[in-house]
C-alpha cells in the first residue's frame, strides 16, 4: 500500500536538495497508518502479547497480562511519526531503502531510542548500496520554519553531527552490524561499508524528514537548507531535506495505530 501524495516543492541550496510532499485525502492516509504504520510499530507488542495469552491459563495470569499491557506508555505523535517516516522512506519516495530492524524494537526503557540517530539502514543509488542515517521531527507548530528546525538540537545541527562526529557513525555501524542476521542484510552491509571506507568514511546519505500537519510551505526546509549546506560545504556526504504535510491532526495519529491486546 502506497501513501498517495502530490509535490509542492523541490530545490537545492548547494550540497542539500530539499522538497515538500502534501498528502491531501485524509481517509487515505488514516488507512495508512493503520494498514501500514501501525502493524510495524506494534508488531513486537502483539507478538508478545499473542504469546503470553497463549501461556495464561488462569484468571490470575489473564489479569496479569492485562496489567502489563495497560502499563505500557501511551505513545506519542512523534513516535508514530518515526515510524511513518520509515515507511514513507521505504516505499513513498520514489527511493530503494531497506531497514533491517524497526527501530522501535530496541525500545528497553519508555525514554529509550536509538543512540546517536532516529533511522539507520541502507539506500540503493546507481546500483551501489550506501548507508542511510537520519533524524525524523514531527510538529504542528505554526509558525515557519517550525522550533524542530532551528536551535542547537535543530535537525541541521542533529544531522552536521551526524556527518562529521566519528563516534557517532561507528556506534550506528556497530548497531546494524548486529542486526543484520540474515544473508541479503550482511550483504547489504558489506557493500555499504566497503563504499564507506574506500571513500575515507565520507560516503553516505544523509535524510532529515519533517513530518506536518499544516500547509505545505517551502520556508520549512528553505533556511535550514541554507544553513545545513553552510556547515556541511566541505562533506561529500549525499544529502536530503524532506517535509511531508499530512492531512490529519499529529495528536490523533497515536489513535489510529492502536495499541495491543
Amino acid at each position: 500500500m502506497r501513501l498517495s501524495n502530490a509535490l509542492k516543492y523541490r530545490r537545492a541550496t548547494g550540497r542539500v536538495r530539499w522538497e515538500g510532499r502534501a498528502v491531501e485525502d485524509a481517509d487515505g492516509f488514516e488507512n495508512y497508518v493503520r494498514r501500514v504504520v501501525g502493524p510495524r510499530l506494534n508488531a513486537d507488542d502483539l507478538e508478545m502479547a499473542s504469546v503470553l495469552h497463549g501461556l495464561a491459563s488462569t484468571e490470575m495470569a489473564t489479569d496479569a497480562i492485562k496489567r502489563l499491557l495497560d502499563s505500557v506508555p501511551p505513545l506519542k505523535g512523534w513516535e508514530v511519526g518515526e515510524t511513518l517516516a520509515e515507511c514513507i522512506l521505504h516505499q513513498d519516495m520514489g527511493w530503494t531503502v531497506h531497514w533491517p530492524w524497526r527501530t522501535s524494537r530496541d525500545r528497553r526503557t519508555p525514554k529509550a531510542s536509538l543512540q546517536g540517530a532516529d533511522l539507520a539502514g541502507f539506500v540503493q543509488r546507481d546500483d551501489e548500496i550506501f548507508f542511510l542515517f537520519g533524524e525524523v521531527k514531527t510538529s504542528g507548530e505554526a509558525r515557519t520554519p517550525p522550533t524542530v528546525m532551528t536551535g542547537p538540537r535543530g535537525l541541521p545541527r542533529q544531522l552536521q553531527e551526524l556527518a562529521h562526529r566519528r563516534d557517532v557513525q561507528w556506534a550506528l555501524l556497530l548497531w546494524l552490524d548486529a542486526r543484520c542476521r540474515s544473508r541479503a542484510q550482511r550483504d547489504l552491509f558489506k557493500k555499504a561499508a566497503r563504499r564507506y571506507l574506500e571513500s575515507g568514511g565520507q560516503s553516505f546519505m544523509l535524510v532529515g524528514v519533517l513530518l506536518r500537519d499544516t500547509a505545505p510551505n517551502e520556508h520549512d526546509l528553505c533556511r535550514p537548507a541554507e544553513t545545513l549546506s553552510r556547515r556541511l560545504a566541505a562533506a561529500p556526504a549525499s544529502v536530503h531535506l524532506v517535509a511531508w504535510y499530512l492531512p490529519v491532526p499529529i495528536d490523533r495519529w497515536p489513535a489510529l495505530v492502536g495499541a495491543p491486546t
